[in-house]
């Protein structure tokens, strides 16, 4: 086993986080995290990017998963309530392979993003917000709160899939790029019929 050295690994994820992700806000008051320890064989060849990618996507991916459960019961309209159950159900699945990933790093199970400001992650502040209104108003915050999900995924998901190393998250990467495009058509689509 083979550990990648903390130089290469800050160099790699940080310019990936604060370019394609645009963190702001305070850092959470925890220890820092140790540098990674990835394994390095013919299987497994994470670079900082795949890293720093599924770390990422891990709590974006969960965080969304309540906002779909609240959606698929109470927007005003069909299409949007059927869109928000297919992305729940899409969310929860690609959630575990996210952890999968996850566990081949050998990384340990900690979001280094907790109390980050980070386009596109639903906060459970926005949950409660939205848990809260109804009719148009829902409508508009949900709609609002998921196309800038499914943006920034887009965006962070397609970068990932260029320039990342492991080909298992590579080919994800890609895949969720491409169904997060898709489901901005399809939530336009939604939308215009509430």
């Amino acid at each position: 086993m083979r550990a990648l050295s903390m130089a290469p690994w800050t160099a790699l994820v940080v310019p990936v986080l604060a370019l394609a992700v645009g963190c702001s806000g305070p850092a959470p008051e925890t220890a820092p995290l140790p540098p990674p320890s990835v394994a390095a064989t013919a299987a497994t060849t994470f670079n900082g990017t795949d890293v720093a990618w599924i770390q990422l996507m891990i709590p974006m991916t969960e965080q969304l998963v309540p906002l779909l459960e609240i959606g698929a019961e109470r927007a005003g309209e069909q299409p949007l309530r059927d869109l928000a159950a297919r992305l729940r159900d899409t969310h929860r699945a690609e959630a575990g392979e996210l952890r999968a990933l996850l566990a081949r790093t050998g990384l340990p199970d900690v979001n280094p993003h907790e109390g980050h400001n980070m386009p596109g992650m639903v906060t459970p502040d926005e949950v409660t917000a939205l848990s809260q209104a109804r009719g148009a108003a829902f409508d508009e915050g949900f709609t609002t709160s998921l196309r800038d999900y499914l943006a920034q995924v887009a965006m962070v998901s397609g970068s990932e899939s260029e320039v990342g190393a492991d080909p298992q998250t590579t080919a994800l990467a890609a895949r969720i790029a491409a169904d997060r495009e898709k489901d901005l058509a399809a939530l336009d689509t939604a939308a215009q019929a509430s």
